[in-house]
């Protein structure tokens, strides 16, 4: 998502975020949660105390049951198409690369790309 949207942001396992959601989040804040338990839906509540900005995936989201096997449908499809959306809506062309410099990312000549 945050080389999507281009904004910096932060992914958190629902009990550790909950450690942080009163201490560390702000009205302005905005949240999207994967809710599969009673404990992840007691989370989004805590939430909704500090900012109404919150969007939930839940069961409504994906009307059937994934095998366990697949359960990493449930962490990345939900983030890329919300990534998609806002990136859209905030202006970035996905389609090329934003800077007029070297792909720093994708250059052979930087040592993390070597083979």
């Amino acid at each position: 998502m945050q080389e999507t949207i281009r904004r910096p942001l932060s992914a958190k396992e629902m009990e550790e975020f909950s450690h942080i959601a009163d201490l560390a989040l702000e009205d302005t804040d905005c949240i999207l949660m994967i809710v599969r338990t009673k404990k992840d839906r007691q989370v989004v509540d805590l939430v909704k105390q500090v900012t109404d900005r919150i969007y939930v995936f839940d069961s409504s989201f994906f009307p059937i049951d994934l095998r366990e096997d697949l359960s990493i449908l449930n962490a990345i499809i939900p983030f890329q198409m919300a990534a998609a959306i806002v990136a859209q809506r905030i202006g970035n062309d996905t389609s090329r690369y934003p800077y007029d410099i070297e792909n720093i990312s994708h250059s052979e000549q930087y040592a993390f790309r070597t083979k």
